[in-house]
């Protein structure tokens, strides 16, 4: 059975076989613990690279089906930030289509920036969602986040959007 043990690390254990598969450097991992592997390497297992989960479902039997899962990892993790970037907004508006260019200032204030004793605030995130979902109000968030002393980078899609 696989084990999640984070969004890119997955575990896997049947009978002595004890596998890790870890996504690292934009390539997949897989690590393998086995009586075979221990009796030739000792403690350390085989490594094997692959560039994609199908490759991986493709030379592993036992990993099929991981593609699925890690996809639906990455959907569920979409959600829950569109969820929090919706929360941010609810300071101000009932929605993102309500939110007026005089309370643009009062959500991005109100998120946690992203600092070093916080390295997970939201303001940047806020800020691009609501570029993306209101692009009249691009000046206004770049204007904003200047004045927060907030670095904002817009990505070539959310930028050509105005």
């Amino acid at each position: 059975m696989i084990e999640q043990v984070s969004a890119t690390e997955f575990k896997l254990t049947k009978g002595a076989q004890k596998m890790t598969l870890r996504l690292d450097g934009g390539s997949w991992w897989v690590t393998t613990h086995n009586p075979c592997t221990r009796a030739y390497r000792g403690r350390l297992g085989s490594l094997r690279r692959f560039d994609t989960l199908s490759e991986v479902e493709g030379h592993y039997k036992s990993w099929r089906g991981i593609s699925a899962l890690h996809a639906a990892t990455i959907a569920a993790s979409q959600k829950e930030t569109m969820k929090a970037q919706e929360q941010a907004i609810l300071i101000a508006a009932d929605s993102i289509e309500q939110l007026r260019k005089i309370d643009v200032f009062r959500v991005l204030d109100s998120c946690p920036r992203v600092s070093h004793h916080n390295p997970n605030g939201c303001a940047k995130a806020v800020a691009l969602y609501i570029i993306k979902q209101r692009p009249e109000l691009r000046q206004e968030v770049i204007d904003c986040m200047t004045e927060m002393g907030c670095e904002l980078r817009i990505p070539v899609a959310a930028n050509a959007i105005a």
